[in-house]
């Protein structure tokens, strides 16, 4: 058990420790051995903003109810987000890098 436990500690990678352009972590293919999708997390305070790239193209993937999956096709970042409508909007909720 220690030893499988070691084994995925190779792709721990603490909330925090890779922050970029704004998001609070971006986990990606630049990561040494990375053969997965990746992450961005981020933290939006009142008045803050996250940026995607200049090139990126919006789709709709599925409509869930009162949530929405787009793809950000972009040459540099690639990404799916989902969009949740709320008693105020349309808010963020998530972010994936791809």
């Amino acid at each position: 058990m220690a030893n499988e436990q070691h084994q995925h500690d190779q792709w721990f990678i603490p909330a925090g420790s890779r922050p970029e352009a704004g998001w609070t972590d971006v986990v990606d293919g630049r990561i040494e051995g990375w053969a997965h999708t990746g992450l961005r997390t981020g933290a939006v305070a009142d008045g803050g903003e996250l940026r995607l790239p200049a090139d990126a193209v919006l789709s709709e993937v599925a409509v869930l109810g009162d949530a929405v999956l787009v793809d950000v096709a972009s040459t540099t970042q690639p990404a799916s987000v989902l969009v949740v409508r709320t008693d105020a909007g349309w808010m963020l909720r998530d972010a994936w890098a791809a």
